[in-house]
């Protein structure tokens, strides 16, 4: 098997092959294979390598026994933090190719990620919420443990589709009132106050906005890199005006009794690479989307 040498992200990636042990390599499991490889050529951040990630995982579905597949995933997984899915993926590729040359070398590289994921943890792990089922993506950021997607578990009274259409509910979750957010994330997960919001930000370093929207968000003029993982996605477009809000569970109290109390909730304008914290009534008609984070 011929291997092709990228020094810039020192990855060994190996060139596609016709067949994999009697199986036929489809044209679109070449064309995502290909995909994958020119992915890993101009990725820089672990949120590029995750696009390289979901084009072999596209010809892996397509090509299940084609062990150049398991071997790139292996090495693109390191590189984006996935260090469980990676020694799987490598396994995979030894049991397909058990006399193969650099079999002692793939062992080596396997034990290697088993460290790292002691040391550091998956980036991205998934959690099932069992009240529905519903499995989430969640990444790891600092210390913290946060579903890197909207909560989407639809309450009795409280929770809303965007523009009434639960078919938008897979994008961008539901919209909760104040009254809800209190108990909706399940167990062993909770609403996060401000502070843990600041945090978060604070471990971004610096544009924290623009780290944590998705690259989708580029389609529509707004500048996004996910370096982050927190995959952040606009339940409306008004660019250069978009702006995404979730809750906290932090209450600005009132110095007045003529004021009320309100909360603060944080706010990603699509033109700004800063985090904005806003005032909401909560005894308005407010509904925002919710991210969990884990206790």
């Amino acid at each position: 098997m011929k291997r092709n040498f990228y020094a810039v992200i020192v990855l060994m990636l190996l060139c596609a092959v016709g067949t994999a042990f009697g199986q036929k390599i489809s044209d679109e499991a070449r064309r995502h294979f290909d995909r994958g490889m020119a992915a890993v050529e101009i990725a820089k951040t672990p949120a590029d390598y995750e696009k390289a990630v979901a084009e072999f995982e596209k010809a892996k579905t397509l090509a299940p026994d084609w062990p150049d597949v398991y071997y790139n995933l292996g090495l693109i997984q390191d590189k984006a933090g996935m260090y469980s899915e990676g020694m799987a993926n490598l396994r995979r590729y030894l049991l397909l190719t058990p006399d193969a040359k650099d079999a002692e070398a793939v062992r080596t590289l396997i034990n290697k990620l088993d460290y790292k994921k002691e040391q550091i943890g998956d980036r991205y792990g998934k959690f099932t919420d069992p009240r529905d089922g519903k499995t989430y993506k969640t990444v790891k950021i600092g210390n913290q443990v946060w579903m890197a997607e909207n909560l989407a578990y639809k309450t009795q009274k409280g929770s809303w589709a965007y523009n009434n259409n639960e078919s938008n509910v897979k994008t961008y979750g539901y919209l909760y009132d104040w009254e809800v957010v209190q108990n909706v994330c399940p167990s062993g997960w909770h609403l996060p106050s401000r502070a843990e919001w600041e945090t978060l930000i604070s471990n971004l370093g610096s544009e924290p906005g623009n780290k944590m929207k998705s690259k989708r968000v580029e389609e529509h003029g707004c500048v996004g890199t996910n370096q982050s993982g927190f995959d952040a996605v606009y339940d409306r477009w008004e660019a250069p005006n978009s702006l995404i809000v979730w809750w906290s569970s932090s209450l600005k109290k009132s110095s007045s009794l003529f004021e009320k109390d309100m909360v603060w909730v944080p706010g990603l304008y699509c033109s700004r690479g800063i985090v904005d914290w806003y005032k909401a009534d909560p005894q308005k008609d407010n509904r925002f989307a919710i991210r969990c984070i884990k206790d």
